[in-house]
């Protein structure tokens, strides 16, 4: 059995710090590990005409793509585009984020034959391994013009995260550190309920890699060269005892990091901990400096909150990141207005 799993461009790949493609990454850990034969392609680095040579002496049967909403979609069309124009017979799958929430629309193209839901690992290696695909959990499908959906599959438990690793041996990990800068995930889902969030949509509970898993993958990132970590995980604070062992490592290791954190999650304490074990920002979700629209957008915190934070990491000397939304449904030029003061007095 061989697949080939690609991530397509983005249109700011060289504005920021490549972070790797990790959707692709765990779904060929998963694979590996059940011995299906892997090949990984990041476009933002590798050319279409590597695929296609790999592609020629491999015969893979499926191709499997990962997919964010925005001018990524244009990027993956045009790969699928030119894959089925030389090699027909090669089934195409899509998944991630757009094409969980649009399936239908999704394989109304007709580059693309098929769509995973949710989690990828379990999904496309039943795909692959030749399963029946009516009973293939997550999968849609179309036959003929009809498009079907097989009932959703389950997440994988804190023990399946555990189990995957970062096969770096199918990339090359340089590729993703600038100046010592390296973006890292230990975890999945998030413990809140915010209204515009996928994790909601699709009750993604937290599930991480534990203390001593995350040590394991770190050391790793460290002999490449990686001094300063950033987390892109939903909720990195959600497990307090990881966070203490963690903590202890980056000091031992001398490791710069950032990481996100809900404003109403901070403290003093908290915060003077966090900068003498090597923090050097966090990330929040204000969203908006109207309390009304927080509370569409059920987040659970308040204006006070927010103000709060800034102070704290002002005080404790931690930078701080704030995320701003506008055009939120229900709101209105008010809420802008107080959106816009809040941003500008604070």
């Amino acid at each position: 059995m061989k697949s080939i799993l690609i991530y397509p461009q983005l249109e700011f790949a060289k504005a920021q710090i490549p972070t790797p493609p990790y959707s692709i990454l765990f779904i060929a850990d998963y694979l590996l590990k059940r011995n299906v034969d892997v090949k990984i392609f990041d476009l933002r680095f590798d050319k279409l005409s590597q695929v296609f040579d790999t592609i020629s002496k491999n015969d893979p049967e499926f191709i499997g793509i990962s997919v964010m909403t925005g001018p990524q979609i244009y990027y993956a069309l045009k790969i699928c585009e030119s894959i089925k124009k030389e090699f027909n017979k090669i089934k195409i799958v899509w998944g991630g984020l757009h094409s969980t929430i649009l399936p239908t629309q999704t394989l109304q193209n007709k580059f693309i034959d098929f769509v995973i839901r949710g989690e990828g690992e379990k999904t496309y290696h039943e795909l692959v391994s030749g399963k029946n695909i009516s009973q293939i959990k997550g999968l849609s499908l179309k036959k003929g013009k009809k498009i079907f959906h097989n009932p959703n599959s389950n997440q994988l438990t804190t023990s399946e995260i555990n189990e995957l690793s970062i096969p770096w041996s199918l990339i090359n990990p340089k590729r993703y550190i600038r100046n010592g800068n390296f973006n890292m995930i230990t975890s999945r889902g998030c413990p809140f309920k915010c209204a515009f969030c996928y994790n909601t949509l699709f009750n993604n509970v937290w599930r991480g890699w534990t203390a001593e898993k995350c040590i394991q993958e770190l050391d790793k990132c460290l002999d490449f060269g990686s001094k300063k970590i950033t987390f892109y995980d939903d909720y990195f604070f959600a497990n307090s005892k990881r966070i203490k062992i963690l903590f202890d490592y980056f000091k031992e290791k001398d490791i710069r990091w950032k990481a996100e954190l809900r404003v109403n999650r901070l403290d003093y304490s908290l915060a003077e901990e966090a900068k003498s074990h090597g923090c050097v920002q966090m990330y929040f979700g204000a969203e908006s400096g109207s309390q009304r629209v927080l509370n569409i957008l059920n987040k659970n915190i308040s204006i006070k909150d927010i103000i709060q934070s800034a102070k704290i990491t002002k005080d404790t000397d931690i930078s701080a990141d704030y995320s701003w939304m506008i055009g939120i449904p229900g709101e209105t030029k008010i809420d802008v207005k107080k959106n816009y003061k809040f941003n500008k007095k604070y």
